[in-house]
């Protein structure tokens, strides 16, 4: 940090349980994520597959950061496509 503070003990373990959280959360909700987030909120991914895909032509090579289950992923049809999550259990269902 430019002004020499360090961040105290008490925010890097106010972060560390915030991920905790969000991991458990996305590990939880994997098994049943496309069926229960993706198809209840079909309207909202359609149109982030779209704009993505018209910004990104087929056959490029995308990272997707925060992948989820890699819908978005394979939608758009990457000659190589890497896909990373904050959750093991929601990279599970996309292999």
């Amino acid at each position: 940090m430019a002004s020499g503070h360090q961040p105290s003990n008490r925010y890097h373990t106010y972060l560390d349980q915030k991920k905790k959280g969000i991991r458990e959360f996305y590990d939880r909700e994997a098994p049943l994520y496309a069926s229960k987030w993706i198809e209840k909120n079909s309207y909202y991914y359609d149109q982030i597959k779209r704009l993505l895909a018209g910004i990104i032509p087929p056959c490029m090579r995308v990272l997707d950061a925060g992948c989820g289950c890699g819908h978005v992923l394979d939608y758009l049809k990457p000659s190589r496509g890497v896909g990373i999550d904050f959750s093991a259990s929601m990279i599970d269902q996309a292999a």
